[in-house]
């Protein structure tokens, strides 16, 4: 497994590890797959593509039926032509709309793509609340500008045209100039795209510049670290996601429960995905056997039924369903509309 366990997506690195550590215990107390035990090898990616790649180098030694993570786009991105070579399927996180569109028949995504996001979040923008004029902030980051693109042309299919848009750097500690400029485009709602740390930072500056319009983001406004960061002023923020820890399903209560009580704390949309992830690697593996291309081939025609997801493969490796909509009420994201 490869995760972001150090770096500025740690947090979210280790919940995916965590969801997926809790799936692995759960299989091999219940007997394993076909009385085999699985084992799970997780290495930091750091979100970078150097350390991201020797850490893919580093697991193949031990020969992996698969390869769980990455959740950064540009580590993805650059392992797949490293899959064709190792000929392992790699379960990703990673959301840039470019990973499947390489058409590598060894990848499968585990959670919903920008393109996705963005549209399921355009179409309730305009959609639903009617709004036609937008500012768009994104991240100076390959995730950052993939998403936004996606966004654009999701505004682009509704007739929309931004009415500004500006950037920021990953490292970023000031977006006044930012707001500023979303200020002064009159634009009536505001879309964001980028990681966790400078969302936080976002809608505390947007408010506190005095913006009164609507506020739309990427799933950094699902993240529990975000929210905490951003205190009240995260309420009212729209955003998309899988999973919420308050879904009513039987087996997502049972998954929120054992994480809480193994982990001392609530289950994200990272933690809900790689918990699926390998229970439906699991599924794959008691079909197939153990080796990977058998794998890979199972994968492409199961049908899954998980926390995060109905997972089935289309569109060369996207393995989701709908998304729901969310808003922040109370510092908490609530579902406002079920996936379409």
């Amino acid at each position: 497994m490869l995760q972001p366990l150090t770096g500025a997506a740690a947090a979210v690195g280790q919940t995916g590890r965590q969801g997926a550590e809790l799936a692995v215990d759960q299989i091999n107390a219940a007997g394993g797959v076909s009385g085999t035990k699985l084992k799970l090898e997780v290495l930091d990616t750091a979100g970078d593509t150097t350390t991201g790649t020797n850490a893919f180098a580093k697991l193949l030694n031990d020969n992996p039926i698969a390869v769980l993570g990455p959740n950064y786009s540009n580590v993805a991105l650059a392992l797949v032509p490293r899959l064709s070579r190792a000929r392992v399927p790699m379960l990703a996180g990673a959301l840039s709309p470019a990973l499947t569109k390489s058409q590598s028949p060894w990848v499968f995504r585990i959670r919903s793509s920008d393109a996705t996001a963005a549209q399921n979040l355009v179409a309730y923008a305009v959609g639903t609340l009617h709004q036609k004029s937008f500012a768009l902030v994104s991240e100076e980051s390959d995730y950052g500008q993939a998403g936004i693109a996606a966004v654009k042309i999701a505004l682009r299919s509704k007739g929309v045209a931004p009415a500004a848009a500006v950037t920021f750097g990953s490292n970023v500690n000031d977006l006044s100039s930012q707001v500023l400029a979303i200020k002064k485009s009159n634009a009536s709602a505001v879309i964001y795209w980028g990681s966790q740390k400078p969302a936080a930072l976002f809608a505390k500056q947007v408010k506190q510049f005095g913006y009164s319009g609507i506020i739309f983001g990427s799933n950094a406004y699902t993240d529990q670290s975000v929210l905490k960061l951003a205190g009240n002023d995260a309420n009212g923020i729209y955003s998309v996601v899988n999973f919420l820890p308050t879904a009513e399903d039987p087996a997502a209560q049972k998954f929120v429960s054992d994480y809480k009580q193994r982990y001392n704390s609530a289950p994200d949309s990272y933690a809900a995905s790689y918990f699926d992830a390998v229970n439906l690697l699991a599924a794959a593996i008691k079909s197939a056997g153990n080796q990977p291309k058998a794998v890979a081939n199972t994968l492409k025609s199961i049908d899954y039924n998980g926390l995060a997801s109905h997972y089935l493969y289309h569109d060369h490796g996207e393995m989701t369903g709908p998304q729901e909509i969310t808003q922040v009420k109370n510092g908490m994201p609530v579902v406002v509309q079920k996936g379409q």
